[in-house]
């Protein structure tokens, strides 16, 4: 018998995330995904390290916006929408907001650091989530995954799938959470 609780988190991360890959979705989820608002509603603890292995969570991070994008290099809709999530950072990073950038990709940061190399990714930090653990702890269905938060910490939306980042819905969204 195994009794690393370690063991069963990361087997229970890859049961979660095999679900969510072989889910079936309308055609219309795979094109893009709609912006799915909400009343700000507590988020579970979110751990994630950056390209040294350091620790972090959400609150590390005191911005007005964040937008927590869980992706992976792999998945094929995540690298299509990747220079629209850079390019959203870019346009209003300096208003305080931040996209986090989470890669699914387990334990392979020299993936996703090839990755943003390759994809000439100028805006953001590349961020892992080693075991997929947050990303199972927000009970995530498919990848991408954004889920926007506002500075109490709060989840405000969420888009399960590709989001039109240059979209008037999203920039509105986005812009009337920055002020």
């Amino acid at each position: 018998m195994y009794r690393n609780t370690g063991f069963y988190r990361l087997l229970a991360s890859c049961i979660a995330l095999n679900f969510a890959i072989i889910a079936p979705q309308s055609a219309h989820a795979a094109d893009s995904a709609k912006l799915a608002a909400d009343a700000p509603k507590s988020l579970p603890d979110l751990a994630f390290v950056d390209k040294v292995g350091k620790e972090y969570s959400l609150k590390d991070f005191s911005d007005k916006l964040i937008a927590v994008h869980f992706w992976a290099t792999w998945c094929v809709p995540c690298v299509k929408e990747f220079p629209d999530v850079d390019a959203a950072q870019k346009k209003y990073g300096d208003k305080g907001f931040r996209v986090i950038a989470i890669s699914l990709d387990q334990n392979a940061m020299p993936k996703v650091l090839k990755f943003f190399t390759d994809h000439q990714v100028k805006n953001l930090t590349p961020y892992l989530d080693l075991y997929m653990q947050s990303f199972a702890n927000i009970q995530g269905r498919g990848m991408p995954t954004t889920i926007f938060v506002n500075s109490a910490g709060k989840e405000l939306a969420r888009a399960e799938g590709p989001l039109e980042w240059d979209s008037p819905e999203v920039q509105k969204f986005i812009e009337d959470n920055l002020k």
